[in-house]
């Protein structure tokens, strides 16, 4: 991906995600100009600032380059369990809300075939 491509995609990515340039700037602790530089397309991002704001937005640095990432094939209760989030009560609950819901689909697809 060429310099101008990346920078299109991460404004498009900060926009979303309703991130200023300031902000990502003052949270990855790189220079404010490099971040509109890289934005502009004037400058190309080192591994190290890639990792950086990656990080901070929560997205892989494969995701920022514009690499569409597979869907995970493992389920997302068992990916919630493995992080530990299995023992949270809300995100219990909603997992058993989703769970009966897809059964309830299905249920519903088998009456009307």
């Amino acid at each position: 991906m060429d310099r101008k491509q990346f920078g299109k995609n991460l404004t498009a990515i900060l926009k979303v995600r309703n991130v200023s340039n300031r902000n990502l700037s003052d949270s990855c602790g790189i220079p404010y100009s490099t971040v509109v530089s890289i934005e502009y397309g004037q400058s190309d991002i080192s591994q190290s600032q890639l990792e950086a704001i990656a990080d901070y937005l929560g997205i892989s640095p494969l995701e920022l380059l514009g690499i569409d990432l597979p869907e995970p094939s493992i389920p997302i209760e068992a990916r919630l369990r493995v992080q530990g989030y299995t023992n949270d009560p809300e995100i219990k609950k909603a997992l058993e809300f989703a769970s009966n819901f897809l059964t309830h689909i299905e249920e519903l697809k088998h009456l009307r075939g």
